[in-house]
């Protein structure tokens, strides 16, 4: 299949429609009222409802970034970021841009500006970027109306996902421990190719960001590892009597305030590797990165087909466990991909980065 050698960055500043006051902008960067946008956008639909952090640091570390701004009347009403990178899969590598950071303020919520953000910068790709390519993102379940709008731009379910909570009260961390140095990274990024070769959506770009790749070595043998992103997500809202007693009892209690606080710090994690023979060491490795960052909670997306894995996550403890009531679906829209290709996307496993979802 062929691919593009060279990344295709968004253009300088392009209007792309205007119509009276309704003015349609992408650019290779986003403005600074989109950041701000950003921060305070809350996410969830009902029940659990939160704010990420730390976008003003992310968003300049994206891949390739094509940033669709919406202006009405020169006040931005929303934004919308397309991330192109390569992905592999097991018929090889294409091109693929992912959907993120889709956010209107609430009082401009429910007047289709989402929709119209979306669709117009599917559009734009499908005019300006040769072929073969996919679009693709992470929408969960209970976004009913987000996942209404992909299937109707012919989006298609390949994968579900359930999000994977690791807790420890007092993480220990193993003597064999080792935080990964740059000069080692490709060594860490072949064993990976290799421990992912069936997988599809495999993306190595964010392995080694700040450094935070973890491997836990003996006798130079690298027997797991794993990349662990510090993270930072504020609560606003928990669903029925569970939520009430997390956001309001619970961050008083001594020790138990460690598992949950509506200022929730946590571990992402991603590119897991455990070398064969080696996998007990899964709950050895997640305590000691725990440990490494003195926090108390580790999450990770899984494919629900992963016969990999999931054995492994029955054992990693009492206060460990998947999130109750969370299902995401890996969506995808393919163009010039041939049959055989789609019929791969849609058997393949999927990787799914940390650093994208959070």
């Amino acid at each position: 299949m062929a691919i593009l050698t060279e990344p295709v960055p968004a253009p300088n500043e392009t209007i792309l429609s205007q119509i009276g006051p309704v003015k349609l902008i992408v650019k290779p960067v986003a403005d600074p009222e989109a950041v701000t946008l950003l921060k305070n956008t809350v996410y969830g639909t009902s029940g659990i409802r939160y704010k990420q952090t730390g976008q003003d640091q992310k968003i300049n570390q994206l891949s390739n970034p094509f940033f669709f701004h919406l202006y009405i009347s020169e006040i931005l009403q929303g934004i919308y970021c397309l991330d192109h990178r390569l992905v592999t899969y097991p018929f090889g590598s294409t091109n693929a841009f992912y959907g993120r950071y889709l956010a209107i303020p609430e009082s401009a919520q429910g007047k289709g500006y989402g929709r119209l953000l979306k669709t117009s910068a599917v559009n734009y790709i499908a005019g300006t970027i040769n072929s073969p390519y996919l679009f693709y993102s992470f929408i969960e379940e209970k976004n009913t109306r987000s996942l209404s709008l992909s299937k109707q731009m012919n989006f298609a379910s390949v994968a579900r996902l359930k999000t994977f909570v690791f807790r420890s009260l007092h993480p220990q961390s193993d003597a064999r421990l080792k935080r990964v140095l740059p000069v080692d990274l490709p060594e860490i990024i072949s064993l990976l190719e290799v421990y992912y070769a069936d997988y599809g959506l495999v993306n190595f770009d964010k392995i080694g960001y700040h450094q935070n790749y973890f491997t836990l070595i003996a006798e130079g043998q690298v027997l797991a590892g794993v990349q662990a992103n510090p993270v930072t997500w504020k609560f606003s809202q928990m669903p029925n009597w569970t939520g009430w007693f997390l956001m309001n009892v619970l961050p008083s209690i001594p020790y138990l305030k460690r598992l949950f606080h509506p200022a929730y710090s946590f571990l992402a994690l991603e590119g897991i590797y455990l070398a064969t023979g080696h996998e007990q060491l899964l709950p050895v490795l997640l305590e000691s990165v725990l440990a490494y960052f003195n926090l108390n909670s580790a999450l990770f997306e899984v494919d629900c087909q992963d016969k990999r894995i999931t054995p492994l996550l029955a054992r990693m403890g009492l206060l460990s466990g998947y999130q109750a009531g969370v299902t995401t679906h890996a969506m995808i829209k393919t163009c010039g991909l041939s049959l055989n290709q789609i019929a791969q996307l849609q058997e393949s496993l999927v990787y799914c980065s940390s650093f994208d979802f959070t």
